[in-house]
């Protein structure tokens, strides 16, 4: 009665065995192909997966770069500016994959071995293999350094346009083994970025003797034509250019280069400073020009200028200009104020200054529109006054002068002289001559057509309470646009003696 209980206890151990055997032997031919338990690579879990599919998880949390962006000089020379250009992967065909690396893993795992797994976690930090097609690359390497074919020559030349100009073929050429070597490294890096420059892909030639006396009388050529004084003739400040700082120099006909004195300075030509101011002064003077302007009521008029404008005073400013050309190229302090710092834009002598010293009239005025009978004032582009006026008497032929001009004084409780009149008033701002706006408190009406027949000897009436705001208001130098465009009633052009 034993024996059967022992045979039957035999037999399931056998079976259990076997299953056992089976079990284990189905997972080591499984994990022949698939990796062991318990495996990370790079943060995936690999476990029962195939290198396919563990590829295209890595890949997907692997950044993988668009394109190279590569610093570097834009050609030869000292003065060379840095630029950059793009690669793109693309381009180049760049394709990143993991599975040569992970099929090389696979081949070395031991399936036998993998129950020794279970108990113990195994983390692995793996690289990615990249490819990308380098006849592609090399075309692309190329394009960048086409800039840099110049000759080792090293000249300094005259150009109209831009000045003297230094041609440097000596320094920072380039090393295109060295270029080729250091993109490589980064697309295999997966850097988004590289510096040629800080990777010392550029090299420099030995100047000779000649050479760097050419590189001297450079220096001093380039410290004289890029610090000319900066003028600011009412707009945005601006150098005096190279070109025509290195005009003002006494140059060899036959080498266009400058001349130098016993002391070694450059010699300032004669006048040419004048001329210089001349031509400016055509250029930026205002004084009596035709003035374009838009008039609050929408008509767009040409109006000649009077009294209002800037014009230059030459012959001081060119006095100003020549001294100032020679304390530069002498080197006894031009382009620094009193106390060495940076020199401040210089202002031109003027013989007359208008108020806006641009090409225009500026957003600060008063407009008197004869035609409307009306008078605004605008600061700053803001309307802070808006009145009816009377004007000169058009029937005793005292119209009001049309033009551009400006309020060139203020006064209180004058008293206004003329043939036959002595007429007292409280404000008084003169714009051209005699002629001035003033408050009158004679008046009971203003605007309309009063000033067809009971107009005034010329002056603007304007209103008693309206006054002494405009007074406050107006500053000394304020333009005063006064024209009489179209009648607003007939539309017809108001015609003026």
């Amino acid at each position: 009665h034993m024996k059967k209980p022992l045979r039957g206890l035999i037999i399931a151990c056998v079976i259990l065995i076997l299953c056992a055997v089976t079990g284990y032997l189905s997972m080591v031919v499984y994990y022949r192909k698939e990796f062991c338990v318990n495996i990370w690579i790079n943060g995936v879990y690999c476990t029962g997966q195939n290198v396919k599919e563990i590829n295209e998880q890595l890949i997907a949390q692997t950044s993988v770069p668009k394109q190279l962006t590569i610093v570097g000089y834009s050609c030869v020379g000292e003065q060379t500016d840095t630029v950059t250009w793009t690669l793109s992967m693309e381009e180049v065909k760049y394709v990143m994959t993991y599975e040569h690396t992970l099929r090389d893993y696979l081949s070395k795992q031991d399936p036998w071995v993998w129950v020794d797994n279970l108990s113990t976690y195994h983390n692995h930090s793996v690289l990615p293999s990249i490819t990308y097609d380098e006849y592609v690359l090399l075309s692309k390497v190329d394009e960048i350094i086409s800039g840099f074919d110049a000759k080792e020559e090293y000249y300094i030349e005259y150009s109209q346009q831009e000045g003297y100009i230094l041609h440097d073929g000596m320094h920072n050429r380039v090393n295109k083994e060295m270029v080729l070597a250091t993109i490589k490294n980064a697309i295999l890096t997966q850097a988004d970025t590289v510096n040629l420059i800080d990777s010392g892909c550029y090299y420099d030639v030995e100047l000779n003797e000649t050479q760097k006396s050419d590189y001297d009388l450079w220096a001093k050529i380039d410290a004289y034509q890029s610090n000319g004084p900066v003028y600011d003739f009412g707009q945005e400040p601006e150098r005096i250019s190279a070109a025509y700082m290195a005009s003002f120099l006494e140059v060899s006909s036959i080498t266009q280069m400058p001349f130098l004195d016993d002391k070694g300075c450059f010699i300032i030509r004669e006048n040419s400073a004048r001329d210089w101011v001349d031509r400016m002064a055509e250029q930026y003077d205002t004084y009596g020009k035709t003035w374009e302007f838009v008039s609050t009521r929408g008509e767009t008029l040409q109006i000649e200028g009077e009294n209002y404008g800037t014009k230059m005073n030459r012959e001081r400013e060119a006095v100003w200009l020549e001294a100032y050309l020679k304390a530069l190229v002498s080197q006894t302090g031009a382009g620094k104020d009193s106390e060495g710092s940076e020199e401040k834009p210089r202002i031109p002598e003027y013989e007359k200054k208008a108020y806006n010293r641009s090409q225009e009239l500026g957003d600060t005025y008063i407009e008197a529109d004869f035609g409307a009978q009306k008078l605004y004032y605008y600061e700053k582009g803001e309307l802070l006054v808006e009145t009816e006026i009377v004007t000169g008497n058009m029937r005793r032929g005292w119209d009001t002068p049309a033009g551009v001009n400006y309020v060139y004084n203020k006064q209180k409780n004058r008293v206004l002289r003329g043939q036959n009149y002595a007429t007292p008033v409280k404000f008084w701002m003169p714009v051209d001559g005699a002629i001035g706006i003033h408050d009158a408190d004679w008046r009971d009406e203003f605007g309309g057509e009063i000033y067809k027949k009971d107009g005034s000897h010329g002056c603007m009436n304007v209103p008693k309470e309206v006054m002494p705001k405009l007074y406050e208001l107006v500053e000394i130098g304020t333009p005063v646009i006064m024209f009489y465009g179209t009648d607003p009633l007939t539309g017809e052009t108001i015609e003026w003696s």
